[in-house]
């Protein structure tokens, strides 16, 4: 009797012992997330203060702020706080934000690429890369299957770049407004209206409506004279306009109790207005803050007053766009290779260490590699927009690769199973089964490795990059700088408001970048998930 007394005080104080050590294991957790999280606001806080100066502001200024701004957001908020709205307010604001990221990104890629060369491309890699998917399968010999596809986007590639002078000729004879019309606007709603009709989405089928009628209107108001081109307007409309309008609209169909989330963008923009507005009229100075309008709209300078980040943006959106066109294609498809198609044997694991190994190989030495290879060997020039792209998607090709195989690994072979039993082989399986299941996970990788690579500097110096240009790129040959470098120069001015204020705003403005990527990636998994 007395042993089974001590084993049950024996088993009493090992489990409370067990439980101690659970919740003070817990508890070390929690306070070294807070901890963390309470670090990053404290810095993030001190680089608003130095970009708004806000301890420079009147004490009326701040009362003007709360009255007009805070006070009508907060009672929306609550207003919403639980309901149907509430989701629909986060939504429709996100949403919208994220496609003025996605307009401003269309109205400076669409400044480097004319609407020559953007339709000769078009029109000899996309267009038949599309038919060879869409209509591949009618041929037994080509079966829709991936080589082929890449082969036609390769092969239509290189026939435009060698003759991309006769062909820019010919479509020069075109309109700009008639070639973005026909090999954009008209793209994007064909594919609107047959998303509209595998998901029953009407919003899709408005929005495709809208963007070929907008297209055309302002075409026409090109021809009359009213605009002088009609390039801007169309990218933007395309970029901007139609992103938001989906979302809204899906916000609009969740029913009338929803609906009032919808004001939470004229609340905020309303607020806004109010604040300067009343702050006018009272004689009030607005905060000298250093995220101003000039500021993406100007190039360095050597006063701080004049200081601008355009051309840093600028070609950080090109690079970008040179990672994507270089990155996606070859990492996603040596995935879909490892994972599908290529035997487990030495080779193949052999590969896929090396390809762990390489994503942890620091950024410097991808410097070199582009340095040497790149910039030296194949000719592509030091420090030019192209070079810097292509080194700075070397960096980030592994990590793609290694974010495409795991989305694809996370498919039951089930669902394979399923698709061989149907009779299907295994290009359709790839194509219809497993990539749309796989889809989200490829794309939130690709735009994370990306957000990564937009904030490198290392490989960038190592090429040749200058860290200040007084003007914007025109060409993918050209010189640019990033804004990370940018940011670098300026931290190397002697003048306190150099290193203080408008470095805080480069880097505010870095950072709304990167987390814009980061939501856009997270909104965007969601959102197919669901699907």
């Amino acid at each position: 009797m007395g042993t089974k007394t001590q084993e049950h005080e024996w088993v009493g104080r090992s489990n409370a012992l067990t439980k101690l050590r659970g919740g003070a294991f817990k508890y070390a957790c929690l306070g070294t997330a807070l901890f963390g999280i309470v670090t990053l606001l404290v810095l993030l806080a001190y680089v608003t203060l130095d970009a708004i100066e806000l301890q420079e502001a009147e004490p009326i200024w701040f009362a003007i702020l709360g009255v007009t701004f805070v006070l009508p957001v907060a009672l929306f908020g609550w207003y919403v706080w639980g309901t149907p709205a509430a989701d629909v307010a986060k939504t429709s604001v996100g949403g919208v934000l994220l496609a003025a990221g996605l307009g401003g990104f269309f109205i400076v890629a669409f400044t480097i690429i004319t609407p020559h060369v953007w339709a000769a491309y078009v029109v000899f890699a996309v267009f038949p890369a599309i038919a060879a998917v869409r209509y591949g399968d009618r041929l037994p010999a080509i079966d829709g299957s991936g080589p082929a596809v890449m082969a036609t986007v390769t092969l239509g590639a290189i026939v435009a770049t060698v003759f991309l002078e006769p062909i820019t000729a010919i479509f020069a004879m075109a309109k700009p407004w008639l070639l973005y019309l026909l090999t954009l606007a008209i793209p994007t709603a064909t594919a609107l209206i047959w998303w509209s009709r595998t998901r029953e989405d009407r919003a899709a089928t408005i929005a495709a409506a809208a963007t070929v009628g907008g297209t055309i209107a302002l075409g026409l108001l090109v021809e009359v004279g009213v605009l002088e081109t009609g390039g801007a307007p169309i990218v933007f409309l395309i970029g901007f306009v139609l992103p938001a309008t989906i979302v809204l609209a899906h916000g609009y169909r969740r029913g009338p109790e929803a609906r009032a989330g919808l004001l939470a963008l004229p609340t905020l923009v309303g607020g806004v207005v109010a604040l300067v507005a009343v702050a006018w009229a009272q004689g009030v100075p607005m905060p000298n803050s250093w995220i101003r309008p000039e500021f993406y709209l100007e190039g360095p300078s050597r006063t701080p007053e004049n200081a601008g980040l355009y051309p840093p943006i600028v070609g950080s959106v090109f690079m970008l766009i040179v990672m994507v066109v270089a990155v996606f294609p070859l990492g996603v498809g040596a995935a879909i290779y490892l994972e599908e198609y290529a035997p487990n044997n030495r080779l193949t694991r052999l590969i896929r260490i090396n390809l762990t190994n390489l994503a942890g190989v620091p950024s410097v030495v991808y410097g070199l590699l582009g340095l040497a290879i790149i910039a030296r060997h194949f000719g592509l020039g030091r420090g030019t927009v192209i070079t810097a792209g292509l080194t700075v998607g070397l960096l980030v090709l592994p990590i793609v690769i290694i974010a495409s195989q795991e989305a694809i690994r996370s498919v039951p072979d089930s669902v394979r199973e399923a698709s061989y039993g149907m009779g299907a082989s295994r290009w359709q399986t790839t194509r219809e089964v497993v990539l749309p299941e796989a889809f989200p996970g490829i794309l939130t990788g690709t735009i994370l490795a990306l957000g990564r690579a937009i904030g490198e500097t290392a490989p960038l110096i190592m090429i040749g990059a200058s860290t200040s240009v007084s003007s914007a790129p025109t060409e993918l040959f050209g010189n640019a700088t990033a804004m990370p470098l940018q940011i670098f120069s300026w931290q190397s001015r002697v003048q306190p408001d150099f290193r203080y204020g408008v470095v805080a705003a480069g880097v505010i403005t870095l950072l709304v970048i990167l987390l814009g990527m980061n939501a856009a990636a997270i909104i965007l998994r969601n959102r197919l998930e669901k699907r």
